[in-house]
């Protein structure tokens, strides 16, 4: 080696903290979405079985599902889950859960706080929570929401509306 070589060491640039969260916020919404269930189970620490792992799943990555179960199955409790899930990873979701009464739809908002008292994270995620009978609602931080309504003739009609304005 001469003395006209010279040798350089380029280091790379360190990113910054407020960098580095992002890029890692990006991969695990990357992640999360590629595995809704895990969000439910890994990131809000509650438990599912088997096959709540599975329909979650297949609920979030097929456009038309039909699952037919009996009583005490928690049909009620996977679909506000996948509500939940499509809410925290798609930010301005507007998501309409049509109950068969008004008693029904504000149970099923009401449920959420069953799980807000296990999972600190969903309590991080969720802005407000509205129970009525006539509009029940869940606010996210990101800009989405769920609203549950009773069955009615003018309960899809009215939302429709809402959902269409914000497009």
């Amino acid at each position: 080696m001469s003395m006209n070589d010279k040798i350089v060491i380029k280091r790379k640039r360190r990113k910054t903290v407020n960098e580095q969260y992002k890029e890692n916020l990006l991969e695990w919404i990357d992640f999360f979405r590629m595995n809704p269930h895990r969000l439910i189970t890994d990131y809000y620490g509650l438990k599912l079985y088997d096959f709540q792992n599975i329909l979650i799943y297949e609920m979030d990555k097929y456009d038309s599902m039909i699952f037919v179960g009996s009583r005490g199955i928690a049909k009620s409790t996977i679909s506000l889950l996948f509500a939940i899930e499509r809410g925290t990873l798609y930010p301005g979701q507007q998501i309409v859960i049509v109950a068969p009464t008004k008693d029904q739809s504000t149970r099923f908002i009401g449920k959420i706080r069953e799980f807000m008292r296990v999972s600190p994270n969903l309590r991080a995620e969720i802005k407000d929570i509205h129970l009525s009978s006539q509009n029940s609602s869940i606010e996210f931080h990101n800009g989405s929401k769920i609203f549950a309504v009773p069955y009615g003739e003018n309960a899809l009609g009215k939302y429709n509306a809402l959902l269409y304005s914000n497009i």
